[in-house]
């Protein structure tokens, strides 16, 4: 077995390990990257056993084990996705989705904004030619400024009638393997004047997406 082991590594340009468990280790490594890149992108046998050659070098353990995870498993993993292109998803119009607005200081339990009761509880989204926008709309009048964070950068949300706009673009969503996106996350901010929003005036807007 030592000997096998030592003949395959040569075969596929190992420097010989130390140990038997750091030669199994990369036979092992080598062995997952090949079949992984054969299941996920069609490549035959030699040419995915040289591309997991040049990746076995510079991934994370982290990555490995996840890979392993992926073969015995499949997709389980959840994947947080910033700035999804929605348009790859839905045709061009309009949608309707549930959102929860929420006080951003406090996680388990969450609890609901104080503003969540002036919003509906239904939000819009209208995928566009160029670009997607949601939509929060507003059940009574309501004369503060609404802000987004989007990449970092405060952007105040326009006000159309009874709703403000918020870029898609500015919300990180949640991909699972059951369904392509179960929902979405933004920070926003209320202001009496068009001052940035500060801690105690953010919020969590979390929009359930199907």
């Amino acid at each position: 077995m030592k000997k096998q082991n030592t003949d395959e590594l040569k075969r596929i340009g190992h420097n010989i390990p130390r140990s038997i468990e750091e030669k199994e280790e990369c036979l092992l490594r080598h062995h997952n990257l090949t079949q992984f890149l054969q299941m996920t992108c069609g490549l035959n046998e030699d040419v995915a056993e040289e591309n997991a050659c040049r990746m076995e070098h510079i991934i994370s353990g982290e990555v490995v084990q996840g890979i392993r995870e992926f073969l015995k498993y499949g997709d389980t993993y959840d994947r947080v996705v910033r700035d999804y292109d929605l348009r790859s998803v839905y045709e061009k119009g309009c949608y309707e989705f549930c959102m929860g607005m929420y006080r951003i200081e406090q996680r388990n339990p969450r609890v609901l904004a104080e503003e969540a009761k002036i919003f509906s509880d239904k939000v819009d989204l209208e995928v566009r030619q160029e670009k997607c926008y949601f939509y929060l709309k507003v059940k009574n009048d309501f004369a503060k400024n609404l802000w987004y964070l989007d990449k970092k950068k405060w952007v105040m949300a326009k006000k159309e009638e009874n709703r403000y706009r918020i870029s898609a673009g500015a919300f990180v969503y949640v991909i699972s393997s059951s369904a392509l996106i179960t929902e979405c996350d933004c920070v926003i901010g209320f202001t009496e004047q068009e001052n940035l929003p500060t801690e105690d005036e953010c919020r969590e807007l979390n929009i359930h997406i199907w």
